[in-house]
């Protein structure tokens, strides 16, 4: 335990942690931690987009998804350079489990900010290396054609398109 890099982590994350204990624990068996950071990212993120999207409804399913994932999860670990912390990764070459991992300890560490420093803190925290992708993955979003239109019916008529399959 005293091997543990927890001054290192805290730089690289710009978060000081009183319960070092906890940041052990994110990064080695953090599922219970996890858990309660998936629902605490997810509040942040639909609420985010709820108060700066509000036109692009139609688009948050796809960018929940996508900011939701472990994949995003995982880029964000490699962004804060922390990976080697928790196992030996390759950033072009990850396993599904790796991701998996990678996401857990991110999912943890939110937590414990959240536990520790509240809303504002997390907030303010995730908005830094996760929200500001948001406006990118809904521009993304808006160049597809059948998303785009779902977005002006939404607007101009106050619902989305509905489809159906024509026979010929």
């Amino acid at each position: 335990m005293n091997d543990f890099p927890y001054k290192q982590i805290e730089k690289k994350l710009g978060v000081t942690f009183n319960n070092k204990d906890l940041l052990l624990r994110a990064f080695t068996n953090g599922a219970l931690l996890a858990y309660i950071g998936d629902a605490v990212i997810e509040c942040v993120v639909r609420e985010y987009l709820v108060s700066h999207h509000p036109d692009h409804q139609p688009l948050f399913g796809i960018c929940c998804d996508q900011l939701l994932s472990n994949e995003m999860f995982s880029q964000i670990m490699f962004d804060f350079d922390i990976v080697q912390y928790i196992g030996d990764f390759k950033k072009d070459n990850l396993s599904r489990a790796a991701t998996k991992r990678l996401g857990t300890v991110f999912e943890a560490i939110v937590a414990i900010i959240f536990q520790e420093q509240g809303m504002p803190r997390i907030k303010e925290f995730l908005f830094q290396c996760l929200l500001i992708k948001a406006s990118e993955l809904i521009q993304k979003a808006w160049e597809v054609p059948t998303l785009r239109l779902a977005v002006i019916c939404q607007r101009y008529f106050g619902r989305t398109p509905s489809y159906r399959q024509v026979k010929f």
